[in-house]
């Protein structure tokens, strides 16, 4: 957690989760976060592999979101075998409308060049690994 997370914690709110049904937090301040079931990706329970898989998943997502400047911090868990996401502010307040401004900047100037960073960049690597995994399952 970065200093401006702790530094401007999020408002606490009512926990989603009914009485009935147990859970067990890392931290007691979680129970206070804003959390909602992630329907769109994992609308089924989630085998303790689903939850591996899904945590890379979201550190990925959470990795380019900082290289990108994108001021917001992702955090799931998985509660009574559901996935369950909250979203927090990566920026203190004050900082937060330079942080989108500097985010949204980078991100114009990378759409406005994505045809050629998929031919150039991303599709030779891809590439790379699908021969890779080729020459594995057929030699």
């Amino acid at each position: 957690m970065s200093t401006a997370e702790s530094a401007h914690p999020p408002t606490p709110s009512e926990s989603p989760f009914a009485s009935n049904f147990p859970v067990t937090w890392e931290s007691p301040a979680d129970e206070s976060l804003f959390w909602r079931l992630n329907r769109m990706h994992t609308p089924e329970p989630l085998t303790p592999m689903d939850e591996l898989f899904w945590g890379y998943v979201w550190q990925g997502v959470s990795t380019v979101d900082q290289r990108d400047d994108i001021p917001v911090w992702t955090r799931t868990r998985r509660t009574n075998t559901y996935m369950y996401v909250t979203i927090l502010p990566a920026a203190a307040e004050e900082g937060m409308e330079a942080q989108s401004k500097r985010s949204e900047a980078m991100l114009r100037e990378v759409f406005a060049r994505i045809g050629d960073l998929w031919k150039l960049d991303l599709f030779p690597e891809v590439n790379q690994y699908l021969d890779d995994w080729h020459s594995l399952l057929w030699p």
